[in-house]
């Protein structure tokens, strides 16, 4: 029986999942599944592993965690796999490099697998991609701070009527939304445009 090994439920007919259909379950899952063992050594690893790393599936066992997340990504998740090994069932999330391609904002779950005496043997290890999620969340974030920059804006152009107030509120804002050397403030007057403010513009 494979280490991921799945029985069926309590009462049922069958007995446990047979290697080939408990290889398709394992493949299944839409995110890395895997299990090490006390030298963090992989024993198990499914198919996402090569698609994610862009390695041969087979590659993975008998690696370390160290061999395939690096000196940095095993640091990071050492803390948790430390807490797994002493019975606790962590959960977290990080941004992680796998293989050439982008980062992937990632949430990992391990879970301990112990012997009858309650001794932990091994880890479980979920790691699903969140990307998606997180940017949405992210782009939230960034809404609600412009829409606050514009509420906090308007106050100030209603407090101060004057043209120089205004206008260091508009320089203000531009500032805080966009990231950049400099900023100026153009007038249209007539056919022509005139820049009546700046900041960060050498004087010609």
């Amino acid at each position: 029986m494979s280490k991921l090994g799945l029985e069926g439920s309590e009462g049922a007919a069958q007995g446990p999942l047979a290697e080939p259909d408990l290889r398709l379950v394992i493949d299944s899952v839409p995110g890395l599944l895997s299990y090490i063992d006390r030298d963090c050594r992989f024993l198990s690893a499914n198919r996402c592993y090569a698609e994610w790393f862009g390695r041969p599936q087979s590659e993975f066992i008998g690696k370390t965690v160290l061999d395939v997340l690096g000196r940095e990504g095993f640091e990071a998740v050492k803390p948790y796999v430390d807490l797994a090994f002493s019975g606790e069932s962590p959960t977290f999330e990080r941004l992680q490099s796998y293989g050439s391609g982008p980062p992937r904002y990632v949430k990992t779950s391990l879970v301990p697998d112990r012997a009858s005496n309650g001794y932990v043997k091994g880890i479980v290890v979920l790691v699903e991609d969140i990307t998606g999620r997180k940017r949405a969340e992210d782009a939230e974030k960034e809404l609600e701070r412009q829409l606050m920059l514009l509420i906090e804006a308007s106050g100030s152009l209603l407090a101060s009527p004057e043209a120089a107030d205004v206008l260091r509120t508009i320089l203000d804002l531009a500032r805080r939304f966009i990231e950049a050397d400099a900023y100026s403030v153009w007038r249209r007057m007539e056919t022509d445009w005139h820049m009546v403010a700046s900041e960060g513009l050498s004087p010609t």
